[in-house]
């Protein structure tokens, strides 16, 4: 289950990726979205089932965008709809991204029924109302407590405060009527940082499992010679750290790539006109490969926590390295001056950029067996564990 039936960010590809793969291997393999679109990404052997909506946000009549996003109904009986019909005893729900459109009422719909449950935890929206624990105004990491007093008065919200209060209330609903943190039988974690910060959130009971994301590529793929750029993938906002990517390699005097677009695209074209970065929008996979295998490197600024970021798995299965911001869960795959660095801020990044320049970074692929825990196989295999693991705990 994903708001989304199309790739739009990592959360998306992972559960469509995980949907295609369950068909692949004989699984009945249902997919919930809350989208119904024309430029889907689900194999045919997958069945579809959609609310068929947009996101909340992008609705003319704002206020029933707003009482959506807290608690879709629309959301609930779609799925209610699509449950009546399913054995308990052998269906598994699992759940990805639902805060941009369906809301905690599929969550609502599933606990009531009987439903065995599995939240991947791809982002903190299960303890923190924006997600990632980020402070938009003073562009730092939050130091409060998700849905506490304090959470409450701050204006953190990249919007507004009207937003950060509607996210707020969205975060009530889940968590003190809906209950999802203590209901939901199991949560799959991405990276150590991903688990350490939601971990506390939930109930005792509720069982917490790794299963790493896995990475699309193979160690084949990689790229015969290199060329003399970093490389930037993601949306161009503050937040991801586009503009210290491009003020390091401005500084430096650097090639530069950026894959992406975003509410900074514009700015950053205009105000580095005069550095070698160059910003080709966003591009479809298959030129985000080629880009990942042929670059220097792959720098992955981000201000805010991030879960894991995929892009860092995949230029490593690609044979490039990464210098990566240390609040970024992929941080758990560096090997610091082997495979890449990890830094703290802006002026530690020109450092270790610098160092990279230097060619003290002493390169050296992990080895094969380092790289089975993010393999498709390996994902596989661990994940179907767990449906089966999670159908015997309530059995």
């Amino acid at each position: 289950m994903n708001d989304f039936d199309y790739i739009e960010g990592g959360a998306s590809k992972i559960a469509i990726s995980t949907a295609n793969m369950l068909a692949d291997s004989g699984f009945h393999a249902i997919f919930f979205s809350g989208t119904d679109s024309d430029h889907c990404d689900l194999n045919e052997n997958v069945t579809k089932a959609t609310a068929g909506q947009i996101e909340a946000i992008k609705r003319k009549n704002k206020i029933a965008g707003a009482l959506s996003n807290i608690y879709n109904f629309r959301s609930k009986k779609a799925f209610k709809e699509l449950l009546k019909d399913l054995d308990r005893e052998n269906t598994v729900i699992h759940f990805h991204g639902w805060t941009k459109i369906l809301s905690s009422s599929v969550f609502d719909v599933a606990f009531t029924m009987g439903f065995r449950t599995i939240l991947t935890a791809h982002e903190c929206f299960s303890a923190c109302p924006n997600g990632v624990f980020y402070d938009f105004k003073k562009d730092e990491i939050c130091p409060y407590r998700g849905l506490s007093v304090k959470c409450l008065f701050c204006n953190c919200d990249y919007r507004s405060y009207p937003y950060k209060i509607l996210r707020f209330m969205r975060m009530f609903v889940q968590r003190k009527i809906v209950r999802l943190n203590t209901r939901i039988d199991k949560v799959l974690t991405v990276s150590d940082m991903n688990e350490s910060i939601i971990k506390p959130y939930f109930d005792e009971r509720v069982s917490f499992v790794r299963v790493n994301n896995p990475s699309e590529y193979t160690r084949e793929e990689k790229a015969s010679e290199k060329e003399d750029h970093y490389l930037y993938v993601g949306r161009t906002e503050k937040s991801k750290g586009i503009l210290d990517f491009c003020e390091a390699i401005s500084r430096l005097k650097l090639k530069g790539l950026v894959i992406g677009s975003g509410e900074l695209l514009d700015h950053c074209m205009e105000h580095y006109s005069s550095s070698d970065i160059r910003f080709i929008g966003w591009q479809d996979k298959d030129v985000i490969n080629e880009e990942l295998r042929k670059a220097k490197a792959l720098i992955y600024p981000s201000l805010a926590y991030e879960s894991f970021g995929l892009s860092i798995l995949d230029s490593l299965f690609l044979g490039t390295p990464v210098i990566c911001s240390d609040v970024c869960g992929g941080k758990d795959l560096i090997k610091d001056g082997v495979n890449g660095y990890v830094y703290k801020d802006l002026a530690d990044l020109l450092e270790k950029i610098e160092l990279f320049e230097s060619g003290k970074l002493q390169y050296r692929e992990a080895r094969e067996e380092d790289f089975i825990p993010y393999s498709r196989d390996h994902y596989e295999k661990k994940l179907i564990s767990q449906y089966y693991d999670v159908l015997k705990m309530r059995s």
